[in-house]
């Protein structure tokens, strides 16, 4: 017999409560929620290891990816997952502790681009290695086939979800 995890226990009790109405079939997307959640919680206490809060850690991430570019907040945000609202203040925080700096955008007098300074650059770097090496630990689990066919049902799900990229920040 296989092993039960804590999905296998909450899909057993509501069936057990919705006779006739079995919920099996969410079992992925109940994990993929558990999962997220679990991760993201590793994400807060891997920051606070770092002085970072998770958003700020997911907009150097961003800025990191486009190295030496510039990105601008509506770039940063979209890369970040975070509500528009917040970015402002997010950058701020990260200007206050020297790991970006705001430059004037040179195509729009209005606009400003965000820029990973070298203390920015240093901390994201090791960060992020903190948080690959974790991630690749947990995927070295499954097999080959089992990476490849999980990953692409999960991209099905995302594209049904946000549909397909229009642009990215690597453009």
């Amino acid at each position: 017999m296989r092993e039960r995890d804590y999905i296998d226990a909450v899909v057993a009790e509501w069936d057990e409560q919705r006779v006739g109405k079995p919920i099996g079939g969410v079992a992925l997307m109940l994990r993929i929620i558990r999962i997220g959640g679990i991760l993201e919680r590793e994400l807060a206490t891997l920051c606070a290891r770092y002085n970072l809060k998770p958003g700020q850690f997911q907009a150097l991430a961003a800025l990191r990816r486009v190295y030496p570019r510039t990105l601008t907040p509506s770039e940063l945000n979209h890369g970040t997952l975070l509500t528009s609202g917040a970015m402002t203040p997010l950058i701020d925080r990260l200007e206050e502790k020297g790991l970006v700096r705001r430059l004037a955008d040179p195509d729009d007098r209005r606009g400003v681009r965000v820029e990973l300074t070298r203390a920015g650059q240093k901390l994201i770097d090791e960060a992020l290695e903190a948080r690959i090496e974790r991630l690749t630990e947990l995927v070295a689990q499954l097999g080959e086939g089992e990476v490849v066919k999980s990953s692409t049902a999960l991209r099905k799900i995302m594209l049904l979800l946000e549909g397909p990229m229009e642009s990215s920040t690597q453009s």
